[in-house]
């Protein structure tokens, strides 16, 4: 039978709820499982391990011990997000994100105030542990690309693998969502261009933004996360950067750089697991005050 393509208004008329600016704007979508299932029809899905010819993958955990400072501030944050919540309160509070937040950021070694918008670094613990992956266990590597959640969370990894001996006649890269689209574009590509950049080169990168769409990490067989981002989807795809067609290595490894019993190990876990990372969140928050 002739398939016919249906015009955009037949589309728009049958799935799409428009409104907004001169009622043309998609503001939600309607009839999904009857899309769906059209959809499913003419559709067949295959799995990467099943259609591609990858190397294997592996993780390696890396724990990090925090300072007295930085478990001090840790543990008081968390207390405090545990009174707050023991009267039933939900997660979606805003201020109850916006404290999960700063559990995430006093992982990192820093906490961000909100109202002025002003970073304050008070600890090096993960950043230390970082480097230390970086300039002993994979001395030997001539790319690597180092994943991370905050802005500023980046440019401090970039800072600290810039400097020492050991950073000599290495270039650090960094990439996040301020930086400019041709900017990541010429990065990418200097990455990628391991003839004409042989020396090595440490690529810093928010997950979030180079999680789609980017084919230039295959030179790298190493990734290290100094932190990841809330939604798994981004970890997946972020992996799925090194691990993809035209990767050359015979093993791809993810390092993941956390504080064990802190919500960094928390995500990692329900990344892992695919498990209720709010319930998780709830129970471990809510198991500092008995």
């Amino acid at each position: 039978a002739t398939i016919r393509p249906w015009p955009w208004g037949r589309f728009r008329g049958r799935y799409a709820i428009t409104g907004g600016y001169e009622g043309k704007q998609i503001v939600d979508f309607v009839n999904r499982k009857d899309l769906n299932n059209r959809v499913a029809k003419r559709s067949m899905v295959v799995l990467k391990k099943d259609a591609l010819d990858l190397p294997p993958e592996r993780d390696i955990d890396i724990h990090v011990t925090l300072t007295p400072a930085e478990r001090k501030a840790y543990e008081e944050m968390k207390e405090d997000l545990a009174a707050e919540l023991a009267d039933g309160s939900l997660l979606e509070a805003p201020n109850v994100l916006a404290k999960i937040m700063k559990l995430r950021q006093i992982t990192a070694g820093f906490v961000k105030d909100t109202a002025t918008g002003e970073t304050h670094r008070f600890g090096r613990s993960k950043e230390k542990a970082v480097k230390e992956v970086v300039t002993t266990q994979l001395i030997g590597e001539n790319r690597l690309v180092v994943f991370a959640y905050f802005k500023s969370e980046c440019a401090a990894l970039a800072e600290a693998l810039s400097k020492g001996p050991e950073a000599k006649g290495v270039t650090v890269e960094v990439i996040t969502g301020a930086t400019k689209a041709k900017d990541r574009l010429a990065i990418r590509k200097r990455f990628l261009d391991v003839s004409g950049n042989p020396e090595r080169m440490i690529l810093v990168a928010q997950a979030r933004t180079m999680s789609i769409s980017v084919n230039e990490l295959i030179t790298a067989q190493h990734a290290i996360y100094a932190s990841m981002s809330e939604r798994r989807d981004d970890w997946v795809q972020s992996r799925g950067r090194l691990h993809r067609q035209g990767q050359k290595g015979s093993r791809v490894t993810y390092w993941n750089v956390f504080v064990p019993d802190s919500i960094d190990q928390i995500m990692l876990d329900k990344h892992k697991d695919r498990g209720d990372l709010e319930k998780a969140l709830l129970d471990h928050i809510r198991g500092t005050t008995q």
